[in-house]
């Protein structure tokens, strides 16, 4: 069951988010600071621009916020993080949690839906995923980790 994501499922989706961390590019480049993570899913969950997500049955969440581009009205929707625990993936947790951020960033007024891959948790599937939701692929995002 997918619905809103409010403060008091934050231990779980931070209990969570650990797993989360563990597995992504940034384990061993940095450390999580579950306290300022809090605070912006807090943030999220209480500005009409937020989008928090979880599934009930399974603990996987979904954070993202509405945004105007700076050059423009144009509203876009993005993400911030999809994360389905381990255990739960394959069952289509993630595929519905962002189907119910693309309809909640449209009621919003969304114009675009951005989503990205920069964890590098399963992306074969993920891109399944995003192409059965219509989303396609447009870009590339280079990064680089300062000092190495």
């Amino acid at each position: 069951m997918i619905c809103d994501l409010t403060v008091n499922d934050l231990d779980l989706v931070f209990n969570y988010g650990n797993d989360f961390f563990k597995e992504s590019y940034y384990a061993g480049k940095t450390k999580l600071n579950v306290e300022k993570a809090k605070e912006l899913a807090t943030a999220l969950i209480e500005h009409k621009n937020g989008i928090a997500l979880i599934d009930k049955n399974t603990g996987a969440y979904f954070f993202g916020r509405l945004e105007e581009h700076f050059f423009s009205d144009f509203v876009c929707a993005y993400d911030y993080v999809t994360y389905v625990p381990k255990e739960h993936r394959g069952n289509g947790s993630g595929y519905r949690l962002l189907k119910k951020f693309i309809q909640v960033a449209e009621e919003k007024g969304a114009n675009e839906i951005i989503v990205g891959d920069i964890a590098d948790i399963d992306t074969e599937t993920l891109h399944k995923i995003h192409e059965k939701l219509g989303l396609k692929y447009r870009s590339k995002v280079y990064s680089k980790i300062v000092g190495e």
